[in-house]
């Protein structure tokens, strides 16, 4: 079943080809996502995001009830991960949202952190370095 949808995933992006991602699909959410729906939800995201460029990542997630696997996704002017949620093997929810970052933040090269120390600082602390300046500029 995942390497079905996976392909059916990949062959939705790449080709769009609505029809075989509905067939995953529950009934409620067939009625409120048909494939003409869908077609629209997706040109308006490619418009958004950009082209579809490739999968990076497949996340699992499981609740009491559901199923979870986000799939994060390339496209030419962010991430978006692909949030499908499952019931008894059928999609019963469809969600595009931005990825999160694919690393943290890392300062550029001629930053040496060796060199800086962190301090702590209060509210009273400010308000004196705030009356030391206006006293210098009186």
């Amino acid at each position: 079943m995942r390497f079905q949808l996976q392909r059916t995933l990949l062959n939705f992006y790449q080709r769009e080809n609505i029809n075989e991602l509905v067939k995953f699909f529950d009934d409620a959410v067939k009625s409120l996502l048909p494939p003409e729906k869908l077609q629209e939800t997706w040109e308006i995201l490619l418009k958004q995001v950009g082209e579809f460029k490739r999968e990076i990542d497949v996340r699992t997630e499981r609740t009491s009830f559901y199923n979870i696997v986000y799939i994060t996704c390339e496209f030419s002017l962010m991430d978006i991960d692909v949030k499908l949620v499952f019931k008894d093997k059928k999609i019963v929810g469809l969600f595009f949202q931005p990825a999160p970052p694919r690393k943290g933040y890392s300062p550029p090269s001629y930053v040496d952190l060796s060199s800086s120390r962190r301090r702590s600082f209060s509210s009273n602390y400010l308000k004196i370095v705030r009356y030391q300046k206006r006293k210098r500029l009186n």
